[in-house]
């Protein structure tokens, strides 16, 4: 009923003040009817076509104020107001005719001319306050992203510098640390005995890659098979030793492995070493390259390897907390294989630190990696802490984002922004789910050739 009234006033306005074809106004798409700030005495009323109110500010690009469509009144600011001057600039977006007013307009019907055209300007009004709200709305939007936009160019300019002062010191601790590692291995050369040397050589070169469930098997069949103690099967299963190496040691392995297996524990402190200050250097680089592309080298790498490697260089981390880490060997993706331990270590890192803050009982993380689809690598990483507080999450891989709020742990907020960075530069997804006792990331990476199955 209202849209029928309103059309009746029009069409009654229409061939009452704008009936006469001497004024009327024929323009070509882009012509302009009105420029801003332009002296107008002029009201205008849209026959055909439509037109395009637009704002200019200094040098900015023009904003665009109002669309004026068949019935649609043009001009009604500057023709009703003191200074009759045109706050917009007016365009012919198609092949437009439009008839015309002057400011002599008689009144018809013994009523005012002003009461005819007051609905008209209530209109105007309106549409200017909309104008007015879309326009504040824009500002801030604008505000806010150039505020952050100035906040990640300081970060940046913050990561750049440490990342000079932390290469160099990472530089000097994996000098060192090779420098040191050859120094004991020849004094353990020099010793001369072919069980040390073994056992020593195995913790530089091959770390410690049995996983927590495995270990905890392992120890249970050293201990039944070979009687050894159980402190000393537990060193045992951790070194990876097999059959075979047990079976070399001859019939006084305990005691041989109470007085060698340090050899083995002091190997690996240098190959842990020397694996922290590679991934230090992976994680300054990351902080570094944050806003940039990524071309980092890639090689064919096994995700069953990364997620060792991640979890060796996160054993003080893990301390307390039960893990389960369950592989499919050899599934293979084409990647930096440090950008995706990092991957493995933010993720199991955040776990941890969420799991020791909220003092859960039986703290487990649950890792494991299958392939999915055939030709996707899915791993999944779940945790039965507190959760993600659900304001955070739509948020959460936002690079200023963080729940850490305690002493100098409470971070720069970078972990999962470069954690889905890495993510999507391999052509993976990444998703998030969590609730109160459980959190699982899912991350899927395409494999670089046909995998096994589990």
């Amino acid at each position: 009923m209202k849209d029928s009234l309103v059309k009746i006033n029009t069409e009654w306005l229409k061939s009452t003040y704008f009936s006469d074809t001497q004024k009327r106004i024929q323009l070509k798409a882009g012509e302009v009817l009105l420029r801003q700030n332009q002296h107008n005495e002029r009201l205008f009323l849209v026959i055909e076509g439509q037109l395009r109110g637009f704002l200019n500010y200094d040098s900015e690009e023009p904003f665009e104020a109002f669309r004026s469509a068949p019935n649609h009144f043009v001009g009604v600011y500057s023709y009703f107001s003191h200074t009759h001057q045109s706050y917009s600039t007016v365009i012919a977006e198609t092949d437009c005719e439009v008839a015309y007013i002057e400011g002599d307009q008689a009144d018809v019907d013994g009523f005012g001319f002003a009461e005819h055209f007051l609905p008209v300007v209530v209109e105007e009004i309106y549409m200017r306050q909309l104008l007015t709200q879309k326009m504040t709305i824009q500002n801030q939007k604008t505000t806010r992203k150039l505020f952050h936009s100035e906040k990640m160019a300081m970060l940046g300019q913050l990561a750049a510098g440490l990342a000079h002062e932390l290469n160099n010191a990472v530089g000097v601790i994996k000098r060192q640390g090779e420098h040191l590692a050859d120094w004991a291995q020849t004094l353990v050369q020099q010793g001369g005995d072919p069980s040390a040397q073994y056992l020593f050589r195995k913790g530089l070169e091959q770390g410690s890659s049995t996983s927590t469930a495995d270990a905890r098997q392992r120890r249970r069949e050293l201990e039944e098979r070979f009687d050894l103690p159980s402190s000393v099967a537990r060193q045992a299963a951790a070194a990876g030793l097999d059959d075979a190496d047990m079976q070399s040691l001859g019939k006084d392995a305990a005691e041989k492995l109470e007085q060698f297996l340090p050899y083995f524990d002091a190997g690996l402190a240098f190959h842990d070493l020397n694996h922290a200050a590679d991934h230090a250097s992976q994680v300054v680089r990351s902080v570094k390259e944050l806003g940039v592309a990524n071309h980092s080298r890639r090689i064919p790498v096994d995700i069953a390897d990364t997620l060792r490697q991640a979890t060796m260089l996160l054993k003080e981390e893990l301390k307390g907390i039960a893990l389960d880490l369950k592989t499919t060997p050899a599934m293979m993706i084409e990647a930096n294989p440090g950008e995706v331990v990092q991957i493995w270590v933010n993720l199991i890192k955040n776990a941890c630190e969420a799991l020791r803050e909220s003092g859960r009982r039986k703290p487990t993380i649950a890792v494991e990696a299958v392939l999915k689809e055939g030709d996707k690598a899915e791993v999944t990483i779940t945790d039965n802490g507190p959760g993600i507080p659900p304001d955070l999450m739509p948020r959460i891989f936002q690079p200023d984002v963080t729940t850490k709020v305690e002493g100098l742990s409470f971070g720069l907020g970078l972990g999962l922004s470069i954690v889905q960075k890495i993510v999507d530069n391999l052509r993976g997804k990444i998703a998030v789910e969590s609730e109160p006792g459980r959190t699982v990331f899912t991350i899927r990476l395409p494999v670089a050739a046909k995998s096994p199955q589990s």
